[in-house]
């Protein structure tokens, strides 16, 4: 495993352990908004209300918060597995 630079995201509204998120829901972004889609962050003790059609325990990201988030959490996802990713730079070969 690699090592992360930062494993907690400190945002706005939010501070959220990365080692504790499943994955990103992102919801559909309103017509002609240039803001980016707010994002549902699944964590492992999420659990989904089929009654509400909702999340219990996941945070809900909005526009700028959520593009910050999505962005750290790839970093940090990538720091993590960065010995088990694939190389895909082409060979210098010639």
């Amino acid at each position: 495993m690699g090592k992360v630079s930062e494993s907690i995201f400190s945002g706005k509204t939010h501070v959220i352990p990365m080692a504790d998120v499943c994955y990103l829901q992102r919801q559909k972004q309103l017509p002609l908004s240039k803001k980016p889609a707010p994002v549902w962050v699944i964590m492992k003790d999420s659990k989904y209300d089929y009654e509400n059609g909702d999340w219990h325990n996941a945070p809900f990201l909005l526009a700028e918060e959520a593009a910050s988030f999505t962005r750290c959490w790839c970093d940090y996802r990538a720091e993590l597995e960065s010995e088990t990713l694939m190389d895909l730079t082409p060979d210098a070969q010639t």
